[in-house]
């Protein structure tokens, strides 16, 4: 942003205002509704007005492990980038109104402050730059560490890990604070993302959807039924099956296909599943399925694209997926 370009940034900023700031009246009664989702769906999600400070500190934290290390921002007062002040100051405030306005969110998740992801970038990049801005060596050699290790981000954090772990009884009161605590010493850890990239890159991904499509594109027929307890829509793109959601099941029309990978491999049900668990047991006891067990881990998310909680390898479990198939007769299942 300079002189020259001010009138045409202002231009902009008022055209976006004028486009995004009408949805803040409606926001909060949407986020009501989604609130309600997902506190059907977990116990932990926070409902208190307390949810927004903690949101905002998370994507704070979420920032300073993969984005932008918080140990280099005293460096924006640099003497060098004083006549860059007025471009800094404006990054820095579009960021904190991404952060205040993903705070309104059921869940802190990355991608909801992904619009400022460029504009912490370029703050990095500024102060790479005017650190040490008379050795190009020194700056590649700041720039590698950033990009090939976490080093910088997360080194100020693992003294309060190791305090974190020593006092671990404190912070497992509540569920919440437990989730919290575990969260904190899984990220505070030295690593490198850049090179598990490398291994995803490398490494095809096979999840247990994948082994499920292919079984399926063999063993399934166009127009048969099929129940699994959890990312049913990639088998219904995937697959010439018909996929039954839980509240549609029936016993006068048991489905097909059932397969178990997700929520009903969970030793602790909550309400809803527990209720579908109830029928899944009544169509096992009057119909006769037939039991294959696929060389496929249980795992209830194929993948996620939240960096936290991505998985860069195939995941492995002892445990596999099991798939049910309906034939003639009625007997028990054994």
């Amino acid at each position: 942003v300079t002189k020259d370009n001010l009138s045409k940034v202002k231009g902009s900023a008022m055209i976006t205002a004028l486009l995004c700031l009408p949805w803040l009246t409606v926001l909060p009664t949407l986020m009501n509704r989604i609130s309600e989702f997902y506190t059907s769906t977990s116990s932990l999600i926070d409902t208190s007005w307390w949810r927004f400070p903690k949101h905002f500190f998370a994507f704070l934290f979420q920032t300073n492990n993969y984005i932008f290390p918080f140990i280099l921002a005293p460096f924006l007062f640099l003497s060098g980038l004083k006549p860059q002040r007025f471009q800094v100051s404006l990054l820095v405030l579009c960021t904190v109104s991404v952060f205040a306005t993903a705070s309104l969110h059921s869940i802190p998740l990355l991608q909801y402050i992904s619009a400022c992801i460029p504009l912490l970038f370029i703050l990095l990049a500024m102060i790479v730059y005017y650190l040490f801005e008379k050795s190009m060596v020194w700056q590649a050699a700041l720039m590698l560490t950033l990009i090939a290790s976490n080093f910088i981000h997360v080194a100020p954090l693992i003294p309060l890990k190791q305090w974190a772990e020593l006092s671990s009884e404190k912070f497992l009161t509540t569920g919440y604070r437990g989730d919290a605590y575990r969260t904190f010493t899984r990220e505070a850890e030295l690593k490198s993302e850049f090179y598990q990239y490398w291994q995803e890159l490398s490494h095809r991904y096979q999840g247990p959807l994948d082994e499920l499509v292919r079984f399926f594109e063999t063993h399934g027929k166009k127009g048969e039924s099929c129940y699994i307890d959890n990312e049913s829509e990639v088998l219904a793109v995937l697959s010439p099956l018909q996929m039954i959601h839980g509240e549609d099941l029936n016993f006068t029309s048991p489905p097909d296909w059932i397969v178990l990978r997700g929520n009903q491999r969970n030793p602790h049900l909550d309400a809803m599943n527990l209720q579908i668990k109830k029928k899944l047991d009544a169509i096992f006891f009057n119909n006769n399925y037939e039991k294959t067990v696929l060389n496929a881990p249980v795992k209830r998310i194929n993948n996620s694209y939240e960096i936290q909680i991505h998985r860069f390898r195939s995941p492995t479990s002892s445990k596999k997926v099991h798939v049910y198939r309906r034939i003639a007769g009625n007997s028990d299942l054994s």
